[in-house]
């Protein structure tokens, strides 16, 4: 994780999550499995990432409270988990909603969190791009067990998991 983000890897992290905008447009036709706590798993994908290393996708849909009355709506999020080389972790949280769209980006390693806030215009024009309504777009630092304890709350691992053999 020496030195600072290529260009090429910073382009990689930015098309990522461009792509979301696609997935999201697409929640209505994917296949729904439901989970124990009444979520909806919506999809699982790995990738290779052309910089060297693996990104994962993972997205579902629940149930949530939606507005000041209090009503059920359904909140669509995504997870994007990118394990660079270089960079090492960086996770983006994606929550859609009341026509709304938050996003969380975090980073394991202070060089891949520098190069995130100091293209933080570039990807929100990139993200506004796409259609949806940005509400809010916020980096943090992040240590890869926190990263790692997100992912099995979204895979729905973190809690009363069991293997049967």
């Amino acid at each position: 994780t020496e030195g600072a983000p290529t260009a090429s890897e910073m382009n990689s992290v930015q098309t990522s999550l461009q792509r979301l905008g696609d997935l999201m447009a697409m929640q209505e036709l994917l296949p729904r499995v439901q989970l124990p706590d009444g979520s909806q798993f919506l999809g699982y994908r790995l990738f290779g990432l052309m910089e060297g290393g693996l990104g994962e996708a993972i997205w579902q849909q629940r149930k949530g409270k939606k507005g000041e009355g209090g009503e059920e709506g359904e909140l669509t999020t995504v997870l994007i988990s990118l394990n660079l080389t270089r960079l090492g972790s960086v996770q983006a949280r994606l929550g859609y909603g009341e026509n709304q769209l938050q996003v969380g980006l975090s980073a394991s390693e202070e060089g891949a969190l520098a190069a995130l806030r100091g293209r933080i215009r570039e990807l929100r024009g990139g993200l506004l791009a796409t259609g949806l309504p940005l509400r809010s777009l916020e980096v943090a630092r992040m240590g890869v067990a926190e990263m790692r304890v997100e992912r099995q709350e979204m895979m729905g691992l973190a809690s009363g998991f069991s293997a049967v053999g």
